[in-house]
Parts: C-alpha cells; sequence; structure tokens
C-alpha cells in the first residue's frame, strides 16, 4: 500500500466494510500513509495522494461510520483526526450528524469532539447555535417547575458542545 496507488485505493474503499475491525484497522494503514511524521517509512507520493483525493470525497455515511469506530475504540483518536483533517467536507458532515437528534448521543458527542479536536471553523456557528438551543430549552425547563426534566441526552452533549467550542476559540 505505501508503493502502489492501486492497493491503496483497494484499502481505502474499506472505510465503509459492514465490519468495523475492518475499519480500525483501515483507519491506521490510512493515517499512517498521508503521516508526515519524520522517523516513520514514509508512502510513496503517488499512493499517498491517491489517498488523500480519497479522503477528499468521503460522504456523509463514511464520516457516521467512523465515529461508530470512535465510540468503540478510543485509541483511534489520533489516526482518525488525521483522516477527518483530511476530508475538507468533514466538519460540515460532523455538524449535520450532531444536530440530527435521531442519532444516538454517544456519536453525536463523538462529532462534537472531533469537530472541536480537528477545528471545523465554519462549524462554529452551528455548535453556537445548537449550545444556546439547548441551554435556553434547560433554563426553561428549570423555571417551570411542573414540567417534566430537560432530556438527559441535552443534559450529556452540553459539556462536549461547550469544550469544541472552547477549543475552537482559543
Amino acid at each position: 500500500q505505501r508503493v502502489s496507488p492501486l492497493v491503496a485505493t483497494m484499502i481505502a474503499t474499506c472505510l465503509n466494510d459492514r465490519d468495523i475491525y475492518i475499519r480500525r484497522r483501515v483507519v491506521y494503514i490510512l493515517a499512517d500513509m498521508i503521516s508526515r511524521e519524520t522517523g516513520v517509512r514514509q508512502a510513496e507520493e503517488p499512493a499517498r495522494l491517491t489517498v488523500i483525493n480519497y479522503l477528499h470525497n468521503l460522504e456523509e455515511g463514511s464520516i457516521y461510520g467512523l465515529l461508530e469506530l470512535a465510540v468503540m475504540d478510543p485509541q483511534v483518536e489520533k489516526s482518525l483526526a488525521q483522516l477527518l483533517n483530511a476530508c475538507p467536507t468533514a466538519g460540515r458532515y460532523l455538524a449535520n450528524i450532531l444536530s440530527d437528534w435521531k442519532n444516538p448521543l454517544p456519536i453525536r458527542q463523538q462529532a462534537a469532539y472531533y469537530i472541536g479536536l480537528v477545528g471545523y471553523m465554519e462549524v462554529l456557528p452551528v455548535l453556537e447555535r445548537l449550545l444556546d438551543r439547548l441551554q435556553s430549552r434547560q433554563s426553561s425547563q428549570f423555571s417551570m417547575s411542573f414540567a417534566s426534566s430537560p432530556a438527559r441526552s441535552d443534559e450529556d452533549i452540553l459539556p462536549y458542545l461547550r469544550t469544541a467550542i472552547k477549543q475552537m476559540t482559543a
């Protein structure tokens, strides 16, 4: 995979594999290929550029699959951040996943985390609006003692939103 663009492409297409363990291995391989760390054997430039080109074209479903992986294995954080950083549309997709209430809470939390970690500045207004909406919903629930308590997911996502906003504004 370090030499052949064809092999690199075949491996990259496995990012969408149904088996999460295959996806995890592929994340490590691809992150290693696009890395420019010193002391590590570098991939040949044609293979590296092939992987970067593939990552530029990731879709929202692929990003969701990567977040599933992040929930399952926190060890992939560094590698996953490298891949997301190579995808220019990942910030928008992460914001969509975060904003969709139908997505499971751990996936939404990971979306907020990676937005802050990679630093997708274009989605900062989305994070701020979501934070304002959740805080106002929470405060209005507290002011009406007869109303049911705010949704648990609201309380659990607020720290992730605050952290992401803080990372991006620092």
